[in-house]
């Protein structure tokens, strides 16, 4: 990152692509309303479809924005402004296997940026997913490495996002990641007993004293979602 030269850095992976005109059409949207971060339509190969689906024009200026969020997809697929993330010290952790680092990274970005701007009147991603499985499948398979893994997560939502202008995002942020790495901890026919009650007593720390969180069962994406009976964690 220190030795880019372009006034603007996108960050990409072997299996990531850019569509067509997508980096000049980001650039011109940046450099017209001051981006610090374009978020941009991406989809993936094997989902048809696209993210920001409710979004139907570019927008200047999304930093307020709730629901739906700027930066979900929490991936560093988007389009940053150079100098801001020099002089903000916006850095990937470093320093053994990393798991969500791109998680980290965006929350840094949203914490400080002030201009989050959303363009869906171009394609920008496309995630390229291969047939084969990637490192993001491994993830499960060190229970311990994983619990770790999601109380960061959590520490880089909380250090970085309580301020007052986020106080009504950092409870959905919390939400979602509860519901898209907690959750699915709670399917007690693939674990033993010693995992369980490790996975209890994690859940214990982590969850709200809230008891329609705390026990019974959750709703995957709300409503209509399929649904997952979590075993009670009190002790």
């Amino acid at each position: 990152m220190d030795r880019a030269q372009g006034r603007y850095v996108v960050f990409l992976d072997h299996d990531d692509r850019l569509f067509p005109d997508a980096l000049r059409a980001a650039g011109a949207l940046a450099d017209r309303t001051g981006a610090d971060v374009v978020d941009g339509k991406e989809s993936k190969s094997d989902t048809p479809g696209w993210a920001m689906r409710d979004v139907t024009t570019d927008v200047d200026n999304a930093i307020d924005w709730i629901e739906p969020h700027p930066l979900v997809p929490m991936n560093p697929h988007k389009m940053f402004r150079t100098a801001f993330l020099r002089e903000s010290g916006i850095r990937f952790p470093e320093g053994g296997r990393q798991i969500w680092e791109d998680i980290a990274f965006d929350i840094a970005a949203h914490a400080r940026a002030r201009v989050v701007s959303l363009m869906v009147s171009t394609p920008f991603y496309l995630w390229h997913r291969p047939e084969h499985d990637t490192t993001s499948a491994t993830f499960h398979d060190d229970l311990d490495e994983y619990l770790d893994a999601v109380a960061r997560v959590f520490r880089w939502i909380d250090e970085e996002l309580e301020q007052p202008r986020f106080r009504e995002l950092l409870p959905r942020f919390r939400a979602y990641q509860l519901r898209m790495r907690v959750l699915p901890l709670f399917r007690w026919d693939q674990r033993t007993e010693a995992q369980r009650d490790r996975i209890r007593a994690f859940a214990t720390e982590l969850l709200p004293a809230s008891p329609r969180m705390r026990t019974g069962t959750w709703t995957r994406g709300g409503g209509s979602g399929s649904r997952w009976p979590v075993p009670a964690v009190s002790t």
